[in-house]
């Protein structure tokens, strides 16, 4: 890989400034679908992605070869895009930065050990779990080496490699079944089980007690329990409705003059780790060392979610950070006793519905759920519906569980959230 070639031909095509991402991986895949291994290969990847700036006007381009011909039209391009864009005062790179290379988990896979596991899993559900349908594995080993530099003399390197596991399923008895279910996890290595990492223990006894739902009656105001796979899912939405790029340069987000004030509950502290999660990067898009943040610290906002440009945009402070490979951290409460404290209310695992409006309003289907009644669970229950505001429900997060799920992109608790409306038949 050649990023000063690809820097040479930009400023040969009119650039003033510009930057490059070069990259070449591999993936190996091994796919299990309804008990049938379906897939069982190995793909390789390159690419190149260039920006320029011309006249503070912004181009871009990308392309899938890294050969000299390609990165000279692909430079052409981008430099082309530029000359026809709007100015742009706010546009630019990264500033200069030690030069620095970074790399992480395994480059190569171990193929044997990925085929034992999966038969392994395989064996365990067939044994203990006979209800259980695993409908799919999808098991891959990825591998990423990538340059990034620019005219401003920043030049990192980064390896990467780690192995992603995806699991699909259903229970079944009889002509009767459960919803579907799944969740995904990272991790560097394989020494532990499948079914011992992750949530996947707790998913598999959720979902063989969902055979046969009951439909909750009318509607009522409750607690939610949403479990780790769900809460991030909800975390995500909140960080890019109010506090991400977007929703600050377009002056939207109801939190955008709220940094060091109480946005949450005093009990959360939310962190974004990319440099400490498996599943997380070293660089950012826009071209900087990334850096681990607090973003929310003892329900106080303590950084947005933002790059370089929204950074310039805004006057709001650049986070160095883009979010994601988020850390929730624990509280006090075992996740039993949170369910005892619900008087009536849902325990969520997976939440299906559209993007939140831009004040945060979210509705949507509670699936793979259960109904508690003073302190208990009763019973599995059909899709009801679920609604509130992602602001009103962060600031009424009452407890956070002691147990915590480290998915290997995020590593997450339990949440009790009160206030939500719940809506059956």
């Amino acid at each position: 890989m050649n990023t000063k070639y690809c820097l040479e031909r930009l400023k040969y095509h009119g650039a003033d400034s510009a930057a490059c991402v070069l990259s070449e991986g591999s993936k190996y895949e091994m796919n299990i679908v309804n008990g049938e291994m379906t897939l069982l290969r190995t793909t390789f990847d390159q690419s190149a992605s260039l920006r320029v700036i011309i006249d503070s006007r912004e181009g871009s381009a990308s392309v899938n070869m890294i050969d000299e011909a390609s990165i000279d039209e692909a430079s052409k391009e981008a430099c082309e895009l530029a000359a026809a864009a709007e100015r742009d005062e706010c546009n630019g790179f990264a500033e200069e930065q030690p030069p620095e290379g970074f790399s992480s988990g395994p480059e190569s896979p171990d193929t044997e050990l990925m085929y034992h596991r999966a038969m392994e899993f395989m064996e365990t559900l067939k044994a203990d779990y006979p209800t259980i349908s695993l409908m799919a594995l999808y098991m891959s080993h990825v591998f990423s080496a990538s340059q990034v530099e620019n005219t401003n003399n920043v030049n990192f390197s980064t390896r990467r490699g780690y192995y992603m596991t995806d699991v699909e399923m259903l229970a079944r008895e009889g002509e009767e079944a459960s919803s579907f279910n799944y969740t995904a996890f990272i991790s560097d290595n394989l020494d532990k089980p499948i079914i011992e990492c992750s949530s996947i223990g707790a998913l598999i006894k959720n979902t063989a007690a969902q055979i046969r739902t009951t439909a909750i009656e009318g509607s009522f105001e409750g607690d939610i329990i949403f479990t780790p796979d769900c809460f991030g899912s909800l975390l995500d939405a909140y960080v890019r409705t109010f506090l991400a790029d977007s929703a600050l340069i377009s002056g939207t987000s109801p939190l955008k003059d709220s940094l060091g004030e109480r946005v949450a509950s005093s009990i959360l502290t939310v962190r974004s780790l990319p440099t400490k999660l498996t599943g997380g990067y070293f660089v950012t898009g826009d071209g900087y060392k990334a850096r681990d943040c607090d973003i929310i610290d003892g329900g106080i906002l303590k950084s947005f979610v933002i790059g370089r440009y929204a950074s310039k945009k805004t006057g709001k402070p650049h986070s160095y950070n883009e979010g994601d490979c988020y850390g929730v951290d624990p509280g006090e409460t075992p996740v039993c006793d949170m369910i005892r404290s619900v008087e009536r209310g849902l325990l969520v695992s997976r939440f299906s519905g559209g993007a939140p409006a831009k004040n945060g309003d979210l509705n949507g289907v509670a699936k793979n759920s259960f109904y508690i009644e003073d302190g208990e669970i009763k019973y599995p229950i059909s899709e009801t519906m679920i609604a509130g505001n992602l602001d009103k429900m962060f600031r009424n997060i009452k407890e956070i569980s002691a147990e915590r799920t480290d998915f290997g992109y995020t590593i997450l608790p339990s949440v009790k959230i009160t206030g939500i409306t719940i809506t059956g038949k």
